[in-house]
């Protein structure tokens, strides 16, 4: 059984030598236990800076997507609580104490925590309060699957706090540009966890068959899903409370991400059965 309010820091990373020290420095008096896993070769620096600060570090095959690393992390860590961070977020010092006190007086029915999340333009901090972010889980309330954009299904309550999540990536990350280039990488990674011959699940606590099933529904009625899921999308976005222009930049690439993301499990699908 783990320790009473221990923390697991389980970090996905991918060549992020100019960022991974950071992250790790700002944490390394907070958590128990730092778990960092590489989406394939490492080409650079990134785990000789991450054996400074722990000798957990894994190198696994590319996926391209770090949910599947991130499940197989939660599955080798062994707090009571676990923290999903990347490498371009960090805290200041005077959250850790907020963070420690947090899980120390958190009731039995809290199953997560959710903290304030910082944007970034590259020259300054872009604030919204529906950018927030959801990572630390108490382990035996979280299932979780590994795959992309999904944070899992919490029992119990999601406390919301005003704790900072500082995220300053090396990239202006409310642009156009950035939206696109990410949209070209991860939509047909995404897209392939629809089909079970196509990739291997990792799983941390949770039923592969409720996925199993969800993505069955969604294959048979693919054109509903292109036509009404991205609004779905979007409008949760807008509920959130998204409606500066800033954020409607953000409810507009959300609509274009889902209605890519359908056509191309439209494609995957007419695909195969030409094929078969």
């Amino acid at each position: 059984m783990p320790e009473k309010n221990t923390i697991s820091a389980c970090l996905v990373v991918h060549n992020e030598e100019k960022l991974i020290g950071r992250c790790l420095e700002s944490i390394k008096n907070l958590v128990d236990e730092i778990i960092v896993v590489h989406d394939g070769p490492c080409q650079d620096k990134t785990l000789e800076i991450a054996m400074n600060f722990t000798n957990k570090i894994f190198e696994r095959e590319q996926i391209g997507s770090m949910e599947p690393h991130l499940a197989f992390a939660y599955n080798n860590s062994h707090s009571e609580w676990m923290m999903r961070i990347d490498a371009d977020e960090f805290f200041e010092q005077q959250a850790l104490s907020q963070i420690k006190q947090l899980v120390e007086k958190a009731p039995e029915k809290v199953g997560s925590f959710e903290f304030d999340w910082e944007f970034w333009n590259w020259s300054k901090s872009v604030h919204n309060k529906a950018f927030r972010k959801k990572i630390l889980y108490r382990r035996k309330k979280l299932h979780f699957i590994g795959v992309t954009h999904q944070i899992g299904l919490v029992d119990g309550d999601n406390v919301k706090t005003n704790v900072l999540l500082r995220h300053q990536p090396q990239y202006n990350n409310t642009s156009w540009s950035t939206f696109f280039r990410k949209l070209r990488h991860q939509v047909p990674v995404h897209a392939k966890f629809f089909f079970p011959d196509q990739v291997k699940y990792e799983c941390f606590n949770y039923d592969i068959n409720v996925w199993l099933q969800y993505i069955s529904r969604v294959k048979k009625l693919i054109i509903g899903h292109i036509i009404f899921t991205p609004f779905k999308m979007a409008l949760g976005q807008l509920k959130n409370g998204l409606w500066t222009w800033l954020g409607l930049n953000f409810v507009v690439q959300t609509y274009l991400y889902y209605l890519d993301l359908y056509f191309n499990i439209w494609k995957i699908k007419r695909n195969s059965k030409s094929q078969s």
